[in-house]
């Protein structure tokens, strides 16, 4: 009974541990992506809804680097980089937490996600 209590709470914190940080995501969107592409994050979380973004950052974030690696050489050589493997969850989180779909919207005068 105790190893089967265990092993749950070992898969839980497993699975929470590999979900991004939204704040994590803002922050490397501000002064990593943006500097890149030149587009507010209020209206690149708005590009997609939810489900959209989650499918786009399956497989290491395959579809994400495809879709967005045109945008331009810079950034299409970032995105196969190590550090962006490393920043994805986050950037992930930010772009579900602001997408489309999302009932969360930037606070009136609040520029935190441009």
């Amino acid at each position: 009974m105790i190893n089967k209590i265990f092993f749950i709470f070992t898969l839980t914190l497993s699975l929470f541990a590999s979900e991004g940080n939204v704040d994590k995501g803002l922050t490397y969107y501000k002064y990593i992506i943006r500097p890149m592409i030149d587009i507010k994050g209020s209206e690149f979380t708005k590009k997609h809804l939810t489900k959209e973004w989650k499918d786009l950052f399956k497989n290491s974030a395959e579809g994400f680097k495809n879709e967005y690696s045109v945008i331009n050489s810079d950034f299409a050589t970032f995105l196969k980089s190590k550090k962006f493997n490393k920043i994805a969850p986050d950037l992930e989180a930010f772009f579900i937490h602001y997408a489309k779909d999302s009932s969360v919207s930037p606070q009136c005068g609040d520029d935190t996600i441009d």
